[in-house]
């Protein structure tokens, strides 16, 4: 499910990868590349499905468009896969050997966006007092709002929209209402958005 919209949702078999913008009422297939029985997850950033094969590899379906591309091709046969909160991806094999690789362009609780110089970060992370500060940088003057969303897509926070300059900027928001559990924080501006995973614990 893309963790910041709900209806989107992404399933990958042996005979392809399909997705639903629909919450699964209709499904397209993305691709037939895959031959073998595959697993799928989120990536850490929720921008991004990886996909785990038993004959092919590893694949990365970069923000749920365009055509999967194989990041890796292990020719362990892969059972099952775990995207860990760090952007570190553990696949597990049939010889109960377990395979990591790090993915990510940077760490866990921050992002960067389609716009250069335009980056979302959270800390600390994990979350534990009940507040978190967001910092996030701008290339340019304009409107910025900010939204929090559980891992079902559901939004559970928001910052207004508001003008803000070029450069870094910095708030605090409650996590109070907030259960203990695993949450992405989006940035919107001027049509492009990042985002940054954050965990909240007690």
């Amino acid at each position: 499910m893309n963790p910041t919209d709900g209806s989107r949702l992404a399933a990958a078999s042996s005979s392809g990868l399909y997705t639903s913008v629909n919450g699964g009422a209709t499904w397209t297939r993305v691709t037939t590349a895959f031959s073998s029985s595959v697993a799928a997850v989120p990536s850490s950033d929720g921008l991004s499905v990886i996909v785990g094969t038993s004959s092919q590899g590893i694949w990365k379906w970069e923000n749920w468009s365009g055509t999967p591309v194989q990041v890796c091709s292990t020719p362990a046969a892969i059972t099952t896969l775990y995207d860990s909160a760090n952007f570190y991806l553990y696949a597990g094999t049939p010889a109960s050997s377990v395979w990591r690789s790090y993915y990510g362009t940077g760490t866990e609780g921050s992002s960067s966006g389609a716009l250069p110089g335009f980056s979302l970060s959270v800390h600390p992370n994990p979350v534990s007092g009940g507040m978190v500060s967001v910092s996030f940088d701008l290339p340019s003057s304009g409107t910025a709002g900010i939204s929090v969303f559980d891992i079902t897509g559901r939004q559970v926070l928001s910052v207004p929209s508001a003008d803000f300059g070029e450069g870094t900027h910095t708030m605090s928001l409650s996590t109070l209402s907030l259960t203990p559990g695993v949450y992405f924080a989006r940035l919107s501006h001027q049509g492009a958005s990042a985002t940054a995973r954050m965990v909240v614990t007690r």
